[in-house]
């Protein structure tokens, strides 16, 4: 986390009241710190210093968002000298982060024109604007923590805020903090199985399905109907414009929907795209891969 003036930090106690004990009187201390880092040189080290401290905040810089279009955020975190690491996720003992609505793209220490926000813990106490991905761990303490989250009606701005809540004790490390706009995409929703599609007969036009589950790990299948037999080929691509699978060449098929899954083991955690082509017709949609 190499930060610049982005972030900004809020310090429970006396500290807006210009306590003269300062900064010996700080719950917590919040660092930029060269100790530990995934990436760069740096990350963001929080300390509680005060065993009856209740939260510290360390707020990113807002950026844009549209209401209803999915954010995936993500970070890293690592910590030590935790009491009763067991208990992590445990109740009060928990540490995650606030997602904020704002009516407006301009920041502020003060939260000006905030809309509404969701607390996300590692407990999973998850409210339905938030859907966890599966925690991602690596030998060096790292873990990934990433969710997906739903911008509430008349937001136009984001912000996130790294937090200890109220049980929480010990030293943590934060580090590669992402926001990542999802677009169109459509995370979760409804799955129609064959059954429930006996009453359709035939599809009437080509329609490229989302693929579900979306965001996936490592699997995923991708639908499609044809109204009519037609020579199909439907391949993946990542974000630099690079073919790396390629599911269905020049494949005649029949009349119907037909459905085809991917396995991305291979590959990394990113944005992909799938693409399907026939004689008179291509379309293209987004897929997120989450490790």
């Amino acid at each position: 986390m190499d930060m610049g003036d982005t972030w900004y930090y809020w310090f429970p106690g006396d500290f807006s009241m210009g306590n003269p004990d300062w900064p010996a009187s700080l719950q917590f201390m919040m660092t930029r710190t060269g100790e530990q880092s995934r990436s760069g040189n740096y990350s963001l080290r929080i300390e509680q210093l005060d065993p009856n401290a209740s939260e510290a905040v360390a707020i990113s810089e807002r950026v844009p968002v549209t209401p209803g279009e999915p954010v995936l955020v993500s970070y890293w975190l690592k910590y030590e000298d935790v009491p009763d690491p067991e208990t992590i996720g445990t109740g009060e003992n928990n540490i995650g982060m606030t997602a904020l609505w704002y009516s407006s793209l301009e920041s502020g220490a003060a939260g000006y024109n905030e809309i509404n926000g969701v607390d996300i813990r590692l407990n999973g106490e998850y409210n339905t604007q938030v859907i966890p991905m599966a925690p991602r761990v690596e030998s060096s303490g790292w873990t990934q923590y990433a969710f997906v989250v739903y911008p509430n009606e008349n937001a136009v701005g984001m912000e996130v805020r790294l937090r200890y809540f109220n049980g929480f004790a010990g030293v943590t490390y934060w580090d590669d903090v992402s926001i990542v706009r999802l677009g169109g995409l459509n995370i979760g929703g409804t799955v129609v199985s064959i059954d429930d599609r006996e009453t359709i007969e035939r599809a009437v036009k080509i329609h490229l399905e989302q693929n579900y589950p979306n965001p996936f790990n490592p699997t995923t299948k991708i639908g499609f109907e044809l109204p009519n037999a037609d020579v199909v080929t439907l391949e993946v691509y990542n974000m630099l414009g690079q073919k790396v699978a390629e599911l269905l060449k020049n494949t005649m098929m029949g009349s119907g929907r037909h459905t085809v899954e991917f396995n991305a083991s291979g590959l990394p955690s990113g944005v992909y795209l799938y693409r399907l082509n026939t004689n008179t017709f291509s379309e293209s949609r987004k897929m997120m891969l989450i490790k």
